[in-house]
């Protein structure tokens, strides 16, 4: 992917940058050094215009100077260049960018390269640089800031800062030289910010439902077909856009940076909000967006559309905790929320009888939904009682056990998969697929083996499904490369 977006991006000539056939002005004004003109506010991805770049650190082992580390910023036709204040500070190797979160490093700014510079290996033979230099770290940013005292840059899920001290408040270097600069990386998410519990479900049957309905105290809000997300925004207005899945390391995700900021512009301080990041295109674009570095993101928003976000409950609204009162009132308070903020909120409906309740479905299944969810009014915020999951068939989560040749026809392909549910239950799944998919899980079975898929079921028994189908990979929790699965 990253040679796909060299590919993409090709510098015109007058600051422009061109993707796809898209025009990105990059407002880089090549008059001031390397240096952009005018700043771009960090994290407006879709305000005004980002600029696509590249981070790029070369390891220098010169004779006089000593082994280094060089680091540029690759803009358009310009390597806007930096050494680490000790030379003893290995900037990059590898994949690794080793700023540390937090943690302010000193940089010493060098002149500027031409970009073509940036990807040069080989021996300087004559002058202070004499010696070998050897490229270790090249990967896409996105820069959202750039003038001559500050520049900010998404790398994958850090937020670069470089500033020249005394710009930015206190800075590690009290009588700082005019080539001193200061840089730090900010995380993108820590302890302190997590999600939300996501809320519990139960897959009721048809009896259930109309008992519950006819209740009185249930309504019914469109469930939309994206990732769940903890939308948190901080007493100093960070945002932090907290996923539900943790990382391999255990840690929390924020995908903050491949959402466009623009949804949550006008929501006030300390404020707690759950909801749902979906695209008109389907659950697969946006799982591959979200699962993108922060340029790829933005460039294929860019072809494809925005990410959207739609609201469903809120805990904490201008710093006030409203995570005990009932589901009702958290209602209230975020449709108001919504019209003061311009955040969009979900659906929700009046379903007093089946019929009311089915029309409700059909809506929400022609509106990007895949379904219903009945909350009681009185619910506690996570879902005491559970939510009511309605759709027009039951889908179930379960995970790929092993992969069984097929017969006949299938002989040299995938015949069923033999899967097994979240509560224990075991299956073989052999509707459901296309040949091709068939043939593309059987020749790549090394990575579909622990895969979660959705299954589609009339009914449960105690030990398995009564009529399970495939009904697709699962978007968020599948880790197979999306774009490449046939559809």
């Amino acid at each position: 992917m990253f040679s796909e977006i060299l590919d993409a991006i090709t510098s015109t000539g007058d600051g422009l940058f061109e993707f796809s056939g898209h025009l990105i002005r990059s407002r880089v004004n090549a008059r001031v050094q390397g240096y952009a003109s005018n700043t771009l506010p960090f994290g407006r991805l879709w305000h005004g215009n980002p600029v696509p770049g590249r981070l790029v650190v070369q390891e220098h082992d010169a004779e006089k100077a000593g082994k280094h580390w060089d680091m540029r910023l690759v803009v358009g036709n310009r390597a806007i260049s930096f050494v680490p204040g000790s030379s003893k500070t290995k900037i990059a190797t590898g994949e690794k960018f080793s700023v540390g979160r937090g943690r302010m490093s000193k940089l010493i700014k060098q002149p500027d390269h031409t970009a073509k510079y940036a990807d040069w290996e080989g021996t300087i033979e004559e002058g202070y640089g004499k010696g070998k230099v050897k490229k270790v770290f090249d990967k896409p940013i996105l820069i959202t800031k750039m003038n001559n005292k500050e520049m900010q840059f998404a790398l994958d899920d850090q937020k670069v800062t470089i500033w020249k001290p005394g710009t930015k408040g206190v800075g590690p270097i009290k009588s700082a030289k005019a080539d001193e600069w200061v840089m730090n990386a900010s995380g993108a998410s820590t302890a302190a910010v997590r999600p939300l519990p996501k809320g519990k479900y139960i897959v009721p049957n048809d009896v259930h439902i109309k008992a519950l309905i006819e209740d009185g105290s249930y309504v019914a809000q469109d469930k939309i077909d994206g990732s769940n997300f903890t939308l948190v925004i901080s007493k100093d207005g960070s945002k932090h856009l907290i996923s539900h899945h943790k990382s391999v390391n255990g840690g929390f995700i924020d995908r903050k940076m491949r959402v466009p900021e623009k949804l949550f512009d006008n929501l006030p301080n300390g404020t707690i909000i759950q909801g749902e990041v979906w695209h008109p295109k389907g659950p697969y674009v946006t799982a591959s967006i979200l699962n993108a570095n922060p340029l790829t993101a933005y460039l294929k928003q860019k072809q494809l559309g925005l990410l959207r976000f739609t609201a469903w409950d809120v805990a904490k609204i201008r710093g006030r905790d409203i995570s005990k009162q009932p589901f009702a009132r958290r209602r209230e308070l975020l449709v108001k929320l919504g019209k003061e903020s311009g955040v969009d909120v979900v659906r929700q409906h009046e379903v007093p009888n089946m019929p009311a309740l089915k029309r409700a479905l059909h809506g929400s299944i022609r509106r990007y939904g895949e379904g219903l969810v009945l909350k009681k009014l009185d619910m506690e915020y996570g879902g005491n009682p559970p939510m009511v999951k309605v759709k027009p068939t039951h889908i179930i989560k379960a995970t790929i056990e092993r992969i069984n040749n097929g017969n006949g026809r299938l002989s040299n392909s995938m015949g069923a998969l033999t899967v097994k549910t979240e509560d224990g239950k075991k299956c073989q799944v052999g509707s459901g697929f296309t040949d091709v998919q068939r043939d593309y899980i059987w020749k790549n079975r090394h990575l579909f083996k622990g895969q979660m898929i959705e299954v589609e079921y009339l009914d449960q028994t105690q030990e398995s499904l009564r009529a399970p189908r495939f009904y697709r990979l699962s978007p968020t929790q599948a880790t197979v490369d999306m774009e490449k699965w046939p559809r």
